[in-house]
C-alpha cells in the first residue's frame, strides 16, 4: 500500500544517505536488477501451490502482469492484471502519517472480567 505521502525517485534526483549520495540512476538499476530475481521467487512460489503451471513462466510479473480477477468484499468481481512493482520511494520529513491503531474487536479486557 502506498503511503500518501510518499513518492517514486524522479529521474536525475540525487539521494543523500548520510555523506554519500545515489544518483536516481543508480537506484533505478538496482531496482531492475532486483526484479527479474524476485519475479522469478514469486513464480516458483506459485508453481509450488499449484496456482500456475511451470511452463507459464514468461517475465511478465513486473512488466504487463498476467489477466486476473478481484473480489472485494461488498463488490461484484472486477477485470484486470496483476503485476508486482519494486520501487524505491522518497517520504519527506514531518509528512508522514502514522497510521492509527486499530484495537481489536471485542476487546479481550471483557472477557477477562
Amino acid at each position: 500500500m502506498d503511503k500518501p505521502n510518499s513518492s517514486q525517485i524522479p529521474n536525475n534526483a540525487v539521494v543523500l544517505l548520510g555523506k554519500t549520495g545515489m544518483t536516481s540512476e543508480l537506484i533505478h538499476e538496482m531496482m531492475s536488477l532486483i526484479s527479474p530475481d524476485f519475479s522469478y521467487k514469486i513464480h516458483q512460489m506459485l508453481v509450488e501451490r499449484k496456482i500456475v503451471s511451470g511452463n507459464e513462466w514468461r517475465g511478465e510479473w513486473f512488466k504487463a502482469g498476467f489477466s486476473a480477477q478481484m473480489l472485494e468484499p461488498g463488490e461484484s468481481w472486477k477485470k484486470g492484471q496483476i503485476r508486482f512493482r519494486v520501487v524505491a520511494e522518497f517520504i519527506p520529513d514531518g509528512e508522514v502519517e502514522n497510521e492509527p491503531e486499530n484495537p481489536i474487536e471485542p476487546s479481550l479486557d471483557e472477557f477477562r472480567e
